[in-house]
């Protein structure tokens, strides 16, 4: 995540605060320049198959349905990540993933 050093000294609580707010204004992001701009490159790209976003009823594409998902790791707490799905170059789905450590 661009802007931040996980190795950095200090109050963890301070540092929490500056991704949640880096976060907050990427969720608000509704392309991916924008994501970038904010947060950096994605620490994790996954892509969608094509035949997981066809849609049943018109066997069309759904470009509502992401093509990619990238990945944020939280720089101080390892148990969180921030999921963009990705269509195209706008961000169709967001997420924040929390795992029991």
């Amino acid at each position: 995540m661009k802007g931040f050093n996980p190795d950095e000294e200090g109050p963890r609580g301070v540092l929490y605060k500056k991704v949640n707010q880096a976060v907050a204004q990427a969720m608000i992001a509704e392309s991916k320049e924008q994501l970038i701009k904010l947060l950096g490159n994605p620490d994790k790209i996954i892509q969608v198959p094509e035949a997981e976003r066809i849609c049943e009823d018109t066997q069309l594409v759904d470009l509502n349905y992401p093509e990619f998902y990238w990945d944020y790791l939280d720089p101080y707490r390892p148990n969180k990540l921030y999921r963009f799905g990705i269509s195209g170059d706008i961000i169709v789905e967001k997420s924040n993933v929390s795992n029991a450590l």
